[in-house]
């Protein structure tokens, strides 16, 4: 679909749906419509650009755009990218924003190739904060293990090597893949 003078290319055709955009040919942005268009208009001028907040600067600064893949997220939007990027999210009983309201930053990282590795890190308000989190994930992980199981038999698990950790205000999160874990059977 055109959003302002890009295409986007959107998950569904709802509003509220994940779109991705690119923006030149190693850099792109996702996000709903709303966001999009916010990030087009810091970009043309017409609304202050993410770089005035130096908080979020520093957020930035520690992701380490050493990875071809990268991004990070605070405060509302770390919910949303959690409601627009977790698979079968319809199938779990989860409030997403209780669950993920006390993460004040997400950094992600992804490195493909033919192992595919995706580190996370959630900085949490408090430890409590991380340890409550770290069980959210832990029992997401559980949850996709019993579904992968009876929708996938005999297909190997591609989070299968999901690692969480807490660790004071953060949690971590890493899962190292096979390429080919990641394409359909046959």
């Amino acid at each position: 679909m055109a959003l302002g003078d890009h295409s986007a290319y959107c998950l569904a055709a709802e509003a509220t749906a994940n779109c991705v955009v690119l923006l030149s040919d190693s850099l792109g942005a996702f996000g709903t419509q709303a966001s999009l268009r916010a990030i087009f208009d810091a970009r043309d001028g017409k609304a202050p650009n993410l770089a005035s907040k130096s908080d979020f600067v520093k957020i930035v600064d520690e992701a380490g755009a050493s990875s071809p893949i990268w991004g990070v997220a605070t405060g509302p939007a770390v919910v949303d990218w959690f409601k627009g990027w977790m698979p079968n999210q319809s199938d779990l009983k989860l409030d997403w924003a209780a669950a993920f309201k006390p993460v004040q930053a997400l950094i992600y990282r992804i490195d493909p190739g033919d192992t595919i590795r995706v580190n996370a890190r959630m900085d949490c308000a408090t430890s409590q904060d991380a340890t409550g989190l770290s069980q959210v994930f832990q029992g997401l992980r559980l949850f996709q293990q019993i579904a992968w199981q009876q929708q996938n038999p005999g297909r190997p698990n591609p989070f299968q090597n999901l690692e969480v950790q807490a660790s004071d205000r953060r949690v971590l999160v890493d899962l190292s893949t096979p390429y080919t874990a990641l394409q359909p059977a046959g």
